[in-house]
């Protein structure tokens, strides 16, 4: 049995939404399902006790998900019960999540809350491959998202919660949103984790609706965790076709003084992936000097490795390079090294030149579009010039080879 655990909490919001990609399981209505007596749902319990084969374990629980809400108090019990053997407890957690009822799906996050559970990994996965047409059970998963503290746990839950918003994205969009402002102004987040699984999963119901695009920009202004404002870009980015409205928000990320580099990085990504639309608003801005000579080489990098708008970064930012030759204290030399790298524009001369000016830690960062702009770790007992750390430049230059 794979397991499901997951301990670096970065990597598990990362990866919180890869289950969308998987097939979708069929859902049974209560119209659908067939109604079962009790002695039935009895005859078929008893037999999951003495079962061993994997076929009849197959058969029986098909019949309980025919049996639909009148087998989920059943296989609680099953669940539960520490006399069953596990492969069996293992297929009713299954089942659990595959009816999707709010009563079946409490009872899996009871069990995966206890650490001394025998099957604790599998009701983690039961929760996570939620029947996604249980669009009741969003509820329970958004409070339950907001109060745990428990890692893997949350991963099962946002995992969840990504099956049902794909089903149904505007709805459940407009819900996500409207639940998290009611959690917030109720202060019941226990940590920053869950509000930006909350604002994820905005992102990845391809729902653009006013209302939630609005939600986004405020969290993105509002919230005191850079990864939840990180979070509420990419949402963004992903739901927002209104370049009108996104764009100058991520400009104003990008000149405000106190965000954070992570913020900023993420703002200057979406830039890029906008494209055309965020060209003029960039040069704009620069011109204005409302974003520093890092951060507008940063997005105008990102702009030039987008390739519907390469040539007309290329184009657009012509005459300013000449400008910054002539007047080389208008930039921040690391950035405009990296930005002549990233658009096929760097002469050997002229980056001599500019590094012989920076300080160790700028050659050191530079890395661009697979050039080799990192520093050669020095053991020399006599200092190196700076320039003579880049491996290129070495091989070409007379007073770094002697």
């Amino acid at each position: 049995m794979q397991t499901f655990r997951v301990k670096d909490v970065q990597v598990a919001i990362a990866l919180s939404f890869i289950l969308l990609l998987l097939p979708i399981t069929a859902f049974k209505s209560e119209a659908q399902s067939q109604r079962c007596d009790l002695s039935e749902i009895e005859q078929h319990t008893e037999q999951l006790e003495a079962s061993r084969s994997t076929a009849e374990l197959d058969r029986l629980f098909n019949s309980l998900l025919g049996c639909a809400s009148q087998a989920v108090a059943p296989l609680m019990d099953i669940l539960r019960n520490d006399d069953y053997a596990i492969a069996v407890r293992q297929r009713a957690a299954k089942a659990l999540g595959q009816m999707g009822s709010e009563k079946a799906v409490a009872a899996l996050i009871r069990e995966a809350k206890n650490a001394d559970s025998a099957i604790q990994d599998s009701v983690l996965e039961a929760i996570a491959d939620i029947n996604p047409q249980a669009q009741t059970i969003a509820a329970l998963l958004l409070r339950n998202i907001a109060s745990t503290d428990d890692q893997t746990l949350l991963q099962a839950l946002s995992h969840g919660l990504g099956r049902i918003s794909a089903h149904n994205p505007e709805q459940f969009s407009s819900r996500v949103a409207q639940f998290y402002q009611s959690l917030d102004r109720q202060n019941q987040f226990s940590q920053n984790t869950a509000r930006s699984i909350f604002v994820s999963a905005l992102g990845q119901t391809d729902a653009s609706s006013q209302t939630v695009v609005s939600f986004l920009l405020t969290v993105l202004e509002q919230d005191t965790n850079e990864f939840v404002r990180a979070a509420a870009v990419d949402a963004l980015i992903q739901i927002s076709p209104d370049t009108q409205t996104t764009v100058p928000q991520f400009i104003h990320i990008l000149g405000k003084r106190r965000e954070t580099a992570y913020v900023k990085s993420k703002a200057a990504a979406a830039l890029g992936k906008i494209g055309a639309d965020a060209i003029n608003p960039v040069i704009t801005a620069m011109g204005q000097q409302e974003i520093n000579s890092y951060w507008w080489s940063v997005t105008l990098i990102h702009l030039y490795r987008n390739p519907s708008t390469q040539e007309q970064v290329r184009r657009r930012t012509s005459g300013w390079i000449s400008d910054l030759r002539e007047n080389r204290a208008k930039f921040n030399g690391c950035r405009f090294v990296e930005f002549l790298f990233a658009t096929d524009q760097a002469t050997e001369e002229e980056v001599i030149a500019i590094l012989e000016t920076q300080d160790g830690a700028c050659v050191m960062t530079l890395q661009s579009n697979g050039q080799q702009l990192l520093t050669v770790a020095s053991t020399a007992t006599q200092p190196i010039p700076i320039v003579c750390r880049l491996p290129w430049i070495s091989r070409v230059v007379g007073r770094c080879r002697s």
